[in-house]
Formats: C-alpha cells, sequence, structure tokens
C-alpha cells in the first residue's frame, strides 16, 4: 500500500536573478526547484504537487501560476538532464497540469502556514516534502517546526515532512553563506545571546540598513573579527 504524499516547491519571486537557474536547471545542468520537485515525485510516486506563492506576478499572472506554466511549457526539455533521461515524463505532466496553487502567501511563514492548512482540509497526506534551495532551507525548516509545532492537529505529520534543497543556490552565494545563530546550548559555552540580537536586525527601517552595515563592519573590526 503506497504512502499518500505531498510535494510541495517552495515560491520564489519572480525578480530573483536568473530565476530560471534557480527555477529550472542552473549551470552544468544542476537541478533547480522544479526539476527536483518533479523528480522527488517521480520516485517517491507523489499523489499531490503544488506550488508558491503570491508574492509576485507577471504578465497578469501570480508566482504560483507563472511557476506552474513554465513547469508545463519546459517539461520536456528535462528529457535531456541525466536523471529525467530514462523517466517517463506523461504522470509528472498530469502532476503539473493539476497542481494546487498558493496564490495568497506573501512569505515562507504564510506558505508554511496555508500549507499545513490544506493538508489538513484536501488531500490529507501522510508524507509532506518542501522543495526549496540550498541558501533558504534551513529558514524553510524552522518555520515549519515554529508553526506546525503550534498545531496539534499537524504534529504528526510534522514528523513526517521533509525540507529538500535544490542543487542551486542564490546567485552568487552558497549554503555556506546562510548564517546560522543557535541560542548557546552547551555547558561549556558562556557566548551572549547573539540570535536575539542578529534577529532585531530584520527589523531595521531600509534607509537604515546601508548605514547600520557600514557601523556593524566597524565595530565587528574593533573586537577582532
Amino acid at each position: 500500500m503506497s504512502t499518500k504524499t505531498w510535494i510541495h516547491c517552495m515560491g520564489r519571486h519572480l525578480e530573483a536573478k536568473f530565476w530560471p537557474n534557480h527555477m529550472w536547471i542552473g549551470p552544468g545542468g544542476r537541478l533547480g526547484q522544479v526539476p527536483t520537485a518533479l523528480l522527488i515525485a517521480h520516485h517517491e510516486k507523489a499523489d499531490t504537487l503544488s506550488f508558491g506563492t503570491g508574492a509576485s506576478h507577471r504578465d497578469g499572472k501570480k508566482e504560483a501560476a507563472w511557476t506552474r506554466d513554465f513547469a508545463a511549457t519546459n517539461l520536456a526539455s528535462l528529457l535531456t538532464v541525466g536523471p529525467f533521461i530514462s523517466i517517463d515524463l506523461g504522470p509528472l505532466g498530469t502532476l503539473v497540469a493539476t497542481a494546487l496553487l498558493d496564490e495568497q502567501s506573501q512569505n515562507t511563514e504564510e506558505e508554511i502556514v496555508e500549507l499545513g492548512s490544506k493538508c489538513l482540509t484536501n488531500e490529507r497526506p501522510e508524507r509532506v516534502f518542501l522543495v526549496t534551495n540550498p541558501c533558504h532551507a534551513p529558514r524553510v525548516r524552522r518555520d515549519l517546526d515554529v508553526r506546525w509545532g503550534q498545531d496539534v492537529r499537524l504534529a504528526e505529520l510534522r514528523r513526517r515532512t521533509y525540507v529538500v534543497s535544490s542543487e542551486v543556490p542564490f546567485d552568487g552565494v552558497t549554503a555556506k553563506d546562510t548564517a546560522i545563530f543557535e541560542p548557546p546550548h552547551r555547558g561549556d559555552d558562556e557566548s551572549p545571546p547573539y540570535y536575539k540580537l542578529v534577529a532585531r536586525i530584520l527589523g531595521i527601517p531600509k534607509p537604515n540598513r546601508h548605514p547600520f552595515a557600514s557601523e556593524l563592519g566597524s565595530l565587528l573590526d574593533k573586537f577582532g573579527s
């Protein structure tokens, strides 16, 4: 008996640099988010595919619809991509054509909340794969654990939900460039709560961000970083 599986491809802003690389095929044939999602869907015999979000739009289409249509239009091109050469794309084409769209969410947290709501009211999957890029994956897992962890109805599904990275990071950076500040937890670590200070940076008004970064760089130099 197969396990009911849902694959969700996280949204990527349509104005992102080199969007086709992120979402389709990157340099050297590396798999972007959509092919990664489709490959998982094939191997895991997925029942449901979905795309996010509503955070950007182009030609009258919101991000989720644009991504789905891009996938449908370019699906045949995967026949020349290594992992797909021997795969029958017919079932994947059907999955793309019938994909669910989240055109309401405006950010990662909202997207995860909306997905949780759909999992409870629509397909009732037994496991979920969220596909994003390597730089974004830690944020996705964190927001998933926070928001689904607050809903007892999603407790069991959260244990069977996996965050999968594509092979294409944001332009000009790697997964290593995503900084992670854990709360101090080792008995021999007396570090101050840097994670609280870092979180405050996100609240700095846009006009002040570059001056702040300049002063912060000078401060780090002063203290030997």
